[in-house]
């Protein structure tokens, strides 16, 4: 009688020892395993256990022990928690990274173009708008993490640039026909990334949103970046990173021009300031994220959706609070999916073990 191998383990590292018969020791782990083989199991650096168990054995009826131990990539971590401040914000510096932030580029005469921002919520998985990827096909888009530049060919040595497999559109957005209402998209990645200190993902919210009601009641900070317009009316060359305050519904509809009001619904939301600061043209699909309430983790509450136009021009007016397609009321559609997709995790699970002396 044999076990089969542990490909539900997710993410985790397997050391297989075999505790008796005559392949008793360390054995490969990706193979059918015999009765009395122990699997140990560790979740990588950058991941953590999402459930199961770290030891478990292969028993004469050829079933595991226990649920094997699974891994997911942490979420919402970043290097530096400093703030950086896409018009009047400021350049990022490397340190300041955003591990989760995307950059869509599409293929258009012959070269590879900047076109929409997004956030990586997964593995193979990324958030973007919708209006982004309407009607567009997954061979056209490829997807940079790590990188600062909005020109592929400077992407840097710590860059990973990724195909599309597929674009996931939620199901009720219709673009404009329909005010650009759920205004949100999913790219799921042909294969996975690597998941370092530079590219991670963001944590999705809970719903209901309490951070987010709560930030809009006393008009919290969320920090977006993108390389779209700047204030000179020209797309950033780098990666740019502004804090925007979120506002109530309330205090968005009053302020927004009356044909622009359309563009609020319960599934979306304000922020800005009002100011000439804020995101723009180019920066669509980016997210907005907020940090827990006493906590070094980020979520992603928005995704840049759409803002007013200055008048007889196609360019965002920054002057005016900007719409955000409210992430917390499409985690159960994001986390479906996610879970639809066969996690690949890290390189290299199957390693021999430590064999240096352990003094205890």
């Amino acid at each position: 009688m044999t076990c089969s191998a542990l490909s539900e383990a997710h993410g985790a590292i397997r050391r297989c020892e075999a505790m008796w018969g005559p392949h008793k020791g360390w054995v490969p782990c990706n193979y059918t395993l015999l009765v009395g083989t122990r699997v140990f199991l560790e979740c990588p650096v950058f991941y953590e256990r999402r459930q199961g168990s770290s030891s478990v054995m292969c028993l004469h009826d050829g079933t595991w022990s226990q649920p094997p131990l699974s891994c997911a990539p942490i979420c919402g971590t970043r290097e530096s928690t400093e703030a950086a401040l896409i018009i009047k914000g400021w350049r990022v510096k490397r340190e300041e990274m955003l591990p989760w932030q995307a950059t869509l580029f599409s293929h258009e005469d012959g070269q590879w173009r900047f076109f929409c921002g997004g956030t990586l919520v997964a593995e193979r998985v990324v958030l973007t708008a919708g209006h982004c990827v309407w009607k567009t096909s997954a061979d056209t888009v490829r997807v940079a993490f790590g990188i600062l530049s909005s020109d592929l060919r400077e992407a840097g040595e710590n860059a990973q640039v990724i195909d599309v497999e597929s674009i996931e559109l939620q199901g009720a957005y219709q673009d404009h026909e329909s005010n650009y209402a759920s205004d949100i998209a999913l790219l799921i990645l042909k294969e996975a990334v690597t998941i370092n200190s530079i590219v991670g993902p963001v944590c999705l919210p809970r719903n209901p949103d309490a951070i987010l009601a709560e930030s809009q009641k006393n008009g919290g900070l969320g920090l977006v970046a993108g390389m779209g317009l700047t204030e000179n009316d020209t797309f950033s060359s780098v990666l740019r990173v502004t804090t925007m305050k979120i506002v109530s519904d309330d205090e968005c509809r009053e302020s927004q021009k009356k044909d622009f009001r359309k563009y609020l619904t319960y599934t979306s939301f304000c922020a800005g300031w009002e100011n000439g600061t804020g995101v723009c043209n180019g920066d669509s699909g980016g997210g907005l994220v907020i940090q827990r309430p006493n906590s070094s983790v980020w979520e992603v509450h928005g995704v840049v959706s759409v803002s007013p136009r200055r008048l007889g021009t196609s360019m965002c007016d920054p002057n005016f609070y900007t719409v955000f397609t409210k992430v917390s009321m499409y985690t159960d559609w994001i986390n479906r999916i996610i879970e639809s997709i066969p996690i690949v995790g890290p390189p290299d699970l199957d390693q021999q073990p430590n064999r240096d002396d352990i003094v205890v």
